[in-house]
């Protein structure tokens, strides 16, 4: 935390804007305050995106990036991401 905190500050970004934590309770937290994100990455561990997907795609008001080493557990994120309204770019 502390290095990414520092690189960060290098770069000219807030420092103080990291958080750690589970993403998929701090996408919910943010989406019931109204929050919205221009990207939302998510690189969630082999098994996928088993919770949270939901919250995490509404917090996206522009991009839902998933990158994923598991081809199976990708196709079905992103099967239930097209189901809450993604569209598929690439």
């Amino acid at each position: 935390m502390a290095s990414a905190r520092e690189a960060s500050r290098l770069q000219g970004l807030d420092p103080e804007a990291f958080v750690v934590g589970d993403a998929a309770a701090f996408a919910v937290e943010r989406a019931e305050r109204g929050e919205r994100f221009d990207l939302v990455f998510c690189d969630p561990p082999r098994a996928g995106l088993k919770t949270g997907l939901e919250p995490l795609a509404r917090a996206a008001a522009g991009w839902l990036a998933i990158c994923s080493c598991n081809p199976v557990t990708l196709a079905r994120d992103l099967g239930r991401a097209l189901g809450v309204g993604a569209h598929l770019v690439s």
